[in-house]
């Protein structure tokens, strides 16, 4: 999709939460930004949706969009309370290593796939 791919491919739901979202850094400039970039203000399920909108780009690399977005729903439990400051259970690191684990495996067999 080129250079303006997410104007091309983001709905636009998630393109005005994003653009709330920097409204609302942009009045606070004594802090720093989180990026340059829409994507760094959206969230784990604002990632599965966009995939799911746009699958026929990822269904060469991605199982299923369940499996992507199942992954990033159960990641969203772990991200919370780190992001709170709040420590991770024993289970929760365990998940993540997995799923991490299992994201790069995906990634090395198909990165001749991913343009």
């Amino acid at each position: 999709h080129g250079e303006h791919w997410w104007d091309v491919t983001v709905s636009r739901e998630i393109s005005e939460e994003v653009e709330r979202r920097r409204a609302k850094e942009d009045q606070n400039p004594r802090h720093g930004k989180r990026g340059a970039h829409h994507i760094y203000y959206t969230d784990l399920e604002h990632l599965g949706r966009i995939i799911q909108t746009n699958w026929a780009d990822f269904k060469t690399i991605l199982p299923t969009p369940q499996w992507l977005t199942q992954r990033l729903g159960e990641l969203s439990y772990s991200r919370n309370p780190v992001a709170h400051m709040n420590p991770l259970s024993k289970d929760d690191q365990q998940r993540i290593k997995v799923y991490f684990r299992d994201w790069h495996k995906l990634i090395r067999a198909k990165r001749n796939l991913i343009p």
